[in-house]
């Protein structure tokens, strides 16, 4: 899952440090003869050489302090921390200098041995004066010890799987994105032969569950420049990606949006000066309404300081100011790669500044009740490891994982696998709904919005709006019961009820709503008006369909409606009567308080004598325990 170091990558800081060592006494002239031209070798980017030359100084002098010290150094920039700490601990024995106690705690760490860097960094701890400005990040590593201590003797489980010849090839195939149905999938492909800095985009679509050769996508989206770090909408209709050194950009790099139209991609826009600015924006990840944008901003350029941020989309399309996500997502450290699940409430992210195995590592945070985030949560060892972890995005189930990762191929090619999640950090399987809306009489498209509404949290958990031709596309976590709504000025209100508490997470639904144009005489369900088996009092999971009855009667003060309680067979025919003349009650009381005159209100019980189902059925009793309103 991590983007392995290579012998060209050395750390700029090491490489000083090893450049600039102070050469000891060597007790063996040859010795200190071959250590200078390990240096050169070094300067000239001859790390055969140079490894070499450090062997025949050990050779001559094993005690050399300077060529430990180097020796070790080399190797953990060769990412062989087991073939390091060897060379630290000799060079410990000879010299008991602090340095070397943490970065022969580093080399523990990196092979895993977390015990041994934890106790060579606490040593380090009493025995140096750190820098208060480097205090934090001190800590921060004892703490990322401690949590290796704990995650290597409780390790998840890992079996990734390679996505297959369709997606991945000889070329780099890295940052995926999936739509909300599963069965496409967008990646970045770079060609390792050519111009090898191009960056395009390529999609695969998985056929009875195996993964078709992935195709360029069509249209004006790719181009020379680089595009890369994408997010696919839940409905595969746009595309929000990062591009750099544009003539229309703002920054470093900016992120753009590209629309899917006849079959083609358009040419992408930049989101604006709401979202980009003069520094570094990249990895986006729009929510499945499309109404919020994670992405990343460097504070100045790319730098290891990044944050994750939200832009929210205006009603006109613009986005607004983008602000960070803010505690406890963000840290003084690097956030980056935010995925915001289709369930809309869980965040993947990358992060070194929490504590972890090593370097950036995997989390996740729950969206809380009041809106706020939940403290992020580790994915765990082995998905996590001591290198940097790369990114992730989860399928619609919530369960399977998606990433890029070169640690399978033995670092030499970025490739695509899936694994599942494990239990405890799995995202909320969702439902897909799709469908039409249109005049009932004429048969003839409407657009408009679609309210979907969380009846048990109370709150809107996503508004859609249909295109011009009336299509929706929503998606919708099969743990809760959802109202859908839909309040169009001249048509009578529109509602349905899906209860998605223990759906198989394959039960997606087409939904095609008819909205009946206003007239007296006509009539209407209120799906969403619930009561306790044999009570008459309202449930609060009515109340959001009923304020939309109200602020529809008060649009046309000309109509009067007539509350009509309906019951199943059950129980006697004057008892289900008195419950639905009852019910009928509750809600034209609950209209009075909310403001509607009384005068322009009736109702009445009709109990088990107008059924609409077979009451042989619970699925049929169900229908025929209803609220209905009659237009007058």
């Amino acid at each position: 899952m991590h983007m392995r170091f290579t012998n060209i990558l050395f750390s700029i800081v090491f490489i000083f440090s090893l450049l600039q060592a102070s050469v000891a006494e060597a007790q063996n002239k040859k010795a200190l003869k071959a250590y200078q031209k390990a240096k050169l070798a070094l300067k000239a980017d001859d790390y055969e050489t140079c490894w070499k030359e450090i062997e025949n100084a050990l050779k001559y002098d094993a005690d050399y302090f300077d060529a430990l010290l180097f020796a070790a150094d080399f190797k953990m920039h060769e990412e062989n921390p087991g073939a390091a700490i060897p060379y630290y601990e000799h060079a410990l024995a000879i010299k008991n200098l602090t340095f070397v106690k943490y970065r022969l705690a580093t080399a523990c760490r990196d092979h895993l041995d977390y015990a041994k860097a934890l106790k060579y960094a606490l040593q380090y701890q009493q025995e140096a004066r750190i820098p208060e400005e480097k205090q934090a990040e001190f800590d921060l590593f004892i703490r990322s010890l401690e949590f290796g201590i704990e995650a290597l003797a409780n390790p998840v489980i890992f079996e990734p799987k390679d996505l297959g010849g369709g997606v991945n090839t000889e070329a780099m195939e890295y940052f995926p994105s999936i739509n909300a149905k599963g069965d496409i999938l967008v990646y970045t492909k770079r060609m390792t032969e050519g111009d090898k800095r191009d960056e395009d985009f390529y999609a695969s679509r998985r056929v009875e569950g195996v993964w078709e050769r992935g195709a360029k996508l069509e249209g004006f989206l790719n181009t020379h420049d680089n595009e890369g770090a994408q997010s696919l909408l839940a409905d595969g209709s746009e595309l929000y990606f990062a591009g750099c050194q544009r003539m229309d950009g703002y920054g470093s790099c900016d992120i753009y949006v590209s629309y899917f139209i006849n079959g083609l991609w358009t040419k992408p826009e930049n989101l604006g000066q709401g979202v980009n600015s003069g520094s570094w924006e990249s990895q986006p990840s729009i929510s499945p309404d499309g109404k919020t944008l994670y992405f990343v901003r460097g504070k100045a350029g790319y730098t290891t300081n990044t944050s994750i941020m939200i832009s929210t989309r205006n009603a006109d399309g613009t986005w607004g100011k983008a602000t960070p996500i803010g505690a406890p997502i963000n840290t003084p450290f690097a956030e980056e790669s935010p995925f915001i699940h289709f369930d809309n409430q869980t965040l993947f992210f990358t992060s070194d500044g929490h504590a972890g195995m090593g370097r950036k590592d995997l989390f996740y945070s729950k969206k809380q009740p009041d809106g706020s985030w939940g403290t992020p949560v580790n994915l765990g060892y082995p998905i996590n490891s001591p290198a940097n972890e790369f990114s992730l995005i989860v399928g619609p189930d919530g369960k399977t994982g998606y990433f890029a990762s070169d640690r399978l191929t033995g670092g030499f090619n970025l490739d695509i696998y899936s694994f599942d999640l494990p239990e405890q950090s799995r995202a909320t399987p969702i439902a897909w709904v799709v469908g039409k809306v249109r005049n009932a009489v004429t048969q003839r498209a409407v657009t408009g919005t679609l309210d979907i509404y969380d009846l048990k949290g109370k709150t809107s958990f996503q508004q859609i709006e249909t295109d011009d031709d009336g299509n929706f596309f929503a998606v919708m976590p099969i743990d809760r019961m959802f109202g859908v709504f839909v309040n169009k000025k001249g048509y009578l209100p529109y509602s349905a009820n899906y209860d998605l508490a223990g759906v198989d997470t394959a039960g997606n639904f087409i939904l095609n709503i008819a909205l009946q144009p206003i007239k007296a005489g006509t009539k209407f369900t209120l799906h969403n008006i619930l009561f306790d088996l044999d009570q008459y009092e309202l449930k609060e999971e009515s109340f959001a369909e009923l304020d939309r009855l109200v602020a529809f009667l008060a649009e046309n003060p000309s109509l009067k409606a007539e509350i009509q309680g309906h019951t199943d067979n059950q129980g006697t025919p004057a008892y289900n009567k008195a419950l639905s003349l009852n019910r009928a009650k509750a809600v034209v009381n609950y209209l009075v308080d909310q403001g509607i005159a009384s005068a322009r209100l009736s109702f009445v019980g009709l109990g088990e004598t107008v059924p609409i189902a077979d009451n042989a059925t619970e699925s049929g009793r169900k229908q025929n325990r209803r609220t209905e309103v009659l237009l007058r």
